[in-house]
C-alpha cells in the first residue's frame, strides 16, 4: 500500500442526476433515486452518455473518498465502493486521456478506454478547455458490474 494521501487501494463509482437539476436538492434527490433503482436491480449498469462513440462502459474514480467531501461536483455523495485489485482482476483499467486526433491512434479495441482531453479547445461553454483528469478515471468495459461485489456502500447520512 502506498502512504499517499492523494492515492487509494478503492475505486469509487460515484452517483450523478441522469438530466440538469436546478438546484442542489434537487440532484441530491435524482441521485437519491438512482441509488435505490440500483439496489432494486443488483447492478451497476454501463453508460457509453459520456463516452468515446458512446461505448458503454462502467465508470469509477480512483481519487480517494475524502476529495468528494471538499469538491464541487456534479455528482452526488452516493456511491459504491469496490478494490481496485478486485477491478483490475475484472479487466477494468486507467482511461487514456488524449486527443481526438489521437483517438484514431487506438487499437479499435482500445477506443473504450480513450476520453477527449485538449485544454486548449476553449470557448464559452468550456472556459478551461476539455479536461477530466481530475476525475482520475477508470473504466470496465462491461455490461453490469454486481453491487454484492463491492467493497462498501456509501451514502451522506443514517436515513
Amino acid at each position: 500500500m502506498h502512504l499517499r494521501t492523494d492515492y487509494s487501494q478503492y475505486l469509487y463509482h460515484w452517483i450523478k442526476p441522469a438530466e440538469y437539476c436546478n438546484t442542489t436538492d434537487e440532484a441530491y434527490e435524482k441521485a437519491y433515486e438512482i441509488m435505490e433503482a440500483i439496489f432494486e436491480d443488483g447492478f451497476l449498469r454501463a453508460s457509453g452518455l459520456d463516452t468515446f462513440k458512446k461505448i458503454k462502459s462502467v465508470c469509477f474514480t480512483e481519487s480517494p473518498a475524502e476529495i468528494m467531501k471538499h469538491q464541487e461536483s456534479r455528482y452526488q455523495p452516493f456511491g459504491f465502493c469496490f478494490l481496485k485489485e478486485d477491478i483490475f482482476d475484472l479487466g477494468g483499467r486507467h482511461v487514456i486521456y488524449q486527443t481526438k486526433e489521437e483517438s484514431k491512434l487506438l487499437d479499435e479495441s482500445l477506443h473504450w478506454r480513450h476520453v477527449t482531453y485538449n485544454p486548449q479547445d476553449i470557448d464559452t461553454r468550456k472556459p478551461n478547455g476539455v479536461n477530466f483528469t481530475w476525475e482520475r478515471e477508470w473504466r470496465l468495459n462491461e455490461p453490469k458490474l454486481s453491487i454484492f461485489d463491492c467493497y462498501s456502500v456509501i451514502v451522506p447520512n443514517e436515513d
